[in-house]
């Protein structure tokens, strides 16, 4: 309360809003737990999940009394992801719902907090009287991803696990192209 200089009037909406943040990141943990001990089947779908529940803690810690989950507009109540099947799991993809606000559903709100934190990658130098040398380095910068365009087309599996850098090594063994980290050498 202090830090985001509230009168103590909204001390009750605070204590709520906290409560609902704390059974977010709780059945965020149930969540991922049972993703553990999943068959293959369902655990994509729990740790999916999960990650919803982190989505809704973090816009309930960054939101304000709007952003409760008792207040939140109707606009909010759904995921925000549709489904869009092609041939082979690798083409399916999800693409964003919007209506004429924009974005909507968890993904639209969770969008309005979320940063894209920095990315760290190895970048080797060779030096012309020969040997090289590497260092890791910041690869991208802290932005709000409400700042970044989001493309209207759907994202597939496919295109999501060639950027994720811990996703590199796996892809190019089935000599799959990977985006994740830019090579400087």
């Amino acid at each position: 309360m202090t830090e985001r200089a509230l009168a103590e009037k909204h001390r009750e909406n605070v204590r709520k809003q906290m409560q609902q943040l704390a059974f977010a990141v709780g059945q965020a943990k149930e969540f991922f737990k049972s993703a553990e001990i999943s068959g293959p089947s369902t655990r994509a779908l729990m740790a999916y999940y999960g990650l919803t529940s982190l989505a809704n803690a973090e816009v309930l810690w960054r939101g304000d009394g709007g952003d409760s989950l008792d207040a939140r507009d109707v606009r909010w109540n759904s995921h925000g992801l549709q489904l869009v099947r092609k041939g082979e799991l690798w083409e399916f993809s999800a693409k964003a719902t919007r209506d004429a606000k924009g974005l909507n559903g968890m993904f639209g709100l969770w969008r309005q907090y979320s940063s894209h934190i920095p990315q760290y990658g190895k970048s080797t130098f060779y030096h012309s009287e020969g040997g090289s040398n590497w260092q890791a380095r910041p690869m991208s910068t802290v932005t709000p991803l409400s700042d970044l365009a989001f493309p209207d087309h759907p994202i597939s599996l496919g295109w999501s696990l060639q950027h994720l850098p811990a996703m590199t090594s796996a892809l190019d063994l089935n000599d799959t192209e990977t985006f994740a980290v830019q090579r400087l050498d």
